[in-house]
């Protein structure tokens, strides 16, 4: 690699790249240098010289995840894939291709400006690689999958070195298990090919409940997750809960996204948004049609806190039970925030609906990793996310946040809403992601990073979380 390429401690860019990531976590961290490609044929000669001389190494294309040594490492090298953002539209505006590092604000002003749109998030501040290779969720509607059920075609360098065209047709096994297995055990993802379908402006509305509806709020939320996404494939909802400090209270937000309606023509309230209308009492009821770009900037979340964040799954059949969970994460925000010297801290909890249709599509074509059955859907995945400042608080944070989590679990276990998928992007290192999976998934992802890395050199050298290869044995 050429001189420019690398860079060593106490160096300028070295300096500026150790900050360049979302949490202090990340930060701590000291690789031996940062070599930073342009391009697959750059990414291969490194992969080669890595396995060749057995240097240890981790990938980062934006530094989003929130835990020390996800995309960051000590002593060995990292792989900066910054460099690595183009973004282009293919000629009918059908697709586009875009590297790793790519940021969705960028692809979602292209995208606007084009009226189509694809899968992707709703922070825009994240980059393709990490979000596409753990799952992803999008905002936009159920009528394809998870966002990574929308890249049709990946660029990939393997353990050796080579580079491969991976899709329906090519390397088909390694094309199943990159959607939604990750990338460290299977190779470097160097291009993503993702569908786009034409949508001229998505319609929001934006609702915030007083926790103190919680109740009725989750009869009407499970409704629609059971319900309305089931058949309604153009629509699709998040909740956000959190403490307000401007209300001095805690609030429950509710986020209903229609993508498949003309705005300019079309006036007619969506399905799905009719019932929270009839809920009185709302704090904040906003409706607008809009790009993207201008919606997503809404989530964008502060960098240099330390943070985590934990992932479960649960049935929509018991209302009652959605409505404990969020009391009992507002027991846990109150306890964590009102610890002596306790600074910077901030938690919210996400509930995520997956309608059974969602899961049905996603077998359809049975290329992604996960395979989970339609039959477990409807269901809603819980997301929990913590902030704070002081690594004095690291213990304790992953303490409660795991028996917040594990209570959630045994109580669902109870009353039969358990499905017990973790999400990755959300997904806390402690927690056993792969084990959730069926043994026939599990083994079939065995047999597929054995087959691209027999010598199971990306498992001795590539540092990071959640390479399935881990438990093996």
């Amino acid at each position: 690699m050429a001189p420019e390429h690398v860079d060593y401690p106490n160096s300028t860019r070295y300096e500026q790249s150790s900050n360049n990531y979302f949490t202090q976590q990340q930060r701590g961290f000291r690789p031996a240098c940062y070599v930073r490609p342009h391009n697959a044929t750059e990414v291969s000669v490194i992969m080669k010289i890595l396995v060749q001389n057995n240097a240890t190494f981790n990938v980062k294309s934006g530094g989003f995840s929130r835990f020390a040594g996800a995309s960051s490492i000590n002593g060995g090298v990292l792989i900066d894939l910054s460099r690595m953002n183009s973004i282009k539209t293919v000629m009918d505006g059908s697709s586009t291709m875009v590297g790793p590092a790519a940021r969705y604000y960028d692809i979602y002003r292209i995208w606007d400006d084009t009226e189509y749109v694809g899968f992707a998030p709703k922070n825009s501040d994240l980059t393709v690689a990490g979000y596409v290779l753990g799952c992803g969720f999008s905002f936009i509607p159920h009528n394809a999958g998870f966002a990574c059920d929308d890249v049709f075609n990946f660029e990939v360098v393997s353990a050796k070195g080579e580079i491969l065209r991976v899709n329906r047709r090519e390397h088909k096994e390694l094309f199943s298990a990159i959607r939604g297995g990750g990338g460290s055990s299977f190779g470097i993802i160097t291009r993503f090919h993702i569908a786009r379908f034409s949508c001229k402006k998505a319609w929001w509305q934006h609702l915030l409940f007083p926790a103190s509806m919680n109740e009725d709020l989750m009869k009407v939320y499970a409704h629609m997750a059971k319900k309305v996404l089931g058949y309604d494939l153009t629509s699709h909802s998040f909740l956000m809960s959190t403490y307000s400090e401007f209300h001095g209270d805690y609030v429950t937000e509710v986020h209903l996204v229609t993508e498949g309606i003309d705005t300019e023509h079309h006036h007619h309230m969506p399905a799905l948004a009719k019932p929270f209308q009839l809920l009185p009492g709302a704090l904040r009821n906003i409706t607008e049609a809009n790009g993207e770009a201008n919606f997503t900037t809404t989530f964008s979340e502060p960098a240099g806190f330390r943070r985590s964040a934990w992932s479960t799954s649960v049935g929509v059949d018991r209302p009652k039970f959605l409505a404990e969970i969020l009391s009992n994460w507002q027991a846990l925000d109150k306890k964590l925030k009102n610890l002596p010297n306790q600074k910077g801290f901030r938690s919210e909890l996400e509930f995520q609906p997956v309608s059974e249709r969602l899961l049905w599509n996603t077998q359809r074509s049975r290329h992604n990793a996960l395979r989970l059955p339609a039959s477990m859907g409807p269901m809603i995945f819980v997301l929990l996310s913590v902030q704070w400042a002081d690594s004095a608080f690291d213990d304790i944070m992953d303490a409660e946040c795991k028996r917040f989590i594990d209570q959630i679990d045994e109580t669902a276990k109870i009353i039969d809403q358990y499905c017990g998928f973790i999400h990755m992007n959300y997904a806390h290192p402690s927690q056993d992601f792969w084990g959730r999976l069926s043994p026939k998934s599990y083994d079939r992802l065995m047999a597929t990073a054995k087959k691209y890395d027999p010598d199971r050199a990306l498992n001795r050298l590539w540092r990071g979380y959640f390479k399935f290869d881990e438990i093996e044995g």
